[in-house]
């Protein structure tokens, strides 16, 4: 009993560490702006080529149907 007692201590205790350091992290990127507008650079590029593949899935689906 003791000893699952202890597991689950460390278990609930490794999730802890585990939020806490996401969080950390998370606030890290939030406060530093050259991350943020890194991150930024990275969502619009990602955005724009997600945006280009349907036009050309449109295209293509325009083109079937002539």
């Amino acid at each position: 009993m003791f000893e699952r007692m202890t597991m689950l201590k460390e278990k609930r205790e490794g999730e802890r560490q585990s939020e806490v350091n996401r969080r950390l992290e998370k606030h890290f990127k939030a406060t530093t702006d050259e991350l943020r507008k890194e991150d930024g650079k990275f969502y619009t590029h990602g955005t724009q080529l997600e945006r280009e593949k349907q036009l050309i899935d449109k295209r293509r689906k325009i083109d079937q149907q002539q």
